[in-house]
């Protein structure tokens, strides 16, 4: 198990991606306290490493690391970190966890997760400089890919 950590919950993000950057902020405004986010290119491969991750595994989902070293990935991440927010959103996160939710969060994750470089939102220099040659198979910027 990864090591334990001081402090709040810490959300892992593609730091390439405007939605996951537009995310992370959003959910940080609403549980003030009880969230640090950091770009997964930030941390770099020593940094993942200490909290139980791999470049390979962050570039495909958010993680949440709990103060405890557990790991949520994907729509529980999400779930997860909602759950430290204010009414109403906290409440939103639990409902993300029932049963017939729970798949279609996944679902609706692993759609987001994977076409994300097409919408509309701000997308950093290495997401616009490969947009236009993006594939669903590529190992580019825009997908979180980049290997930094």
């Amino acid at each position: 198990m990864p090591e334990s950590r001081a402090g709040p919950a810490l959300v892992i993000y593609d730091g390439d991606c405007g939605l996951c950057r537009a995310a992370a902020a959003w959910v940080l405004a609403r549980a003030p306290g009880s969230l640090e986010a950091a770009a997964w290119q930030d941390l770099g491969s020593t940094g993942l490493a200490r909290l139980g991750l791999a470049i390979g595994d962050v570039r495909r989902a958010a993680y949440l690391v709990l103060p405890d070293g557990r790991l949520l990935r994907g729509h529980l991440a999400a779930a997860g970190a909602l759950r430290t927010a204010r009414w109403p959103w906290a409440l939103l996160g639990r409902a993300i966890e029932l049963p017939g939710v729970r798949v279609l969060a996944a679902l609706t994750y692993a759609g987001v997760a994977r076409w994300r470089h097409r919408l509309p939102l701000p997308a950093s220099s290495a997401c616009r400089a490969t947009r236009a040659q993006w594939s669903p198979d590529s190992s580019n910027g825009c997908d979180g890919a980049s290997g930094r």
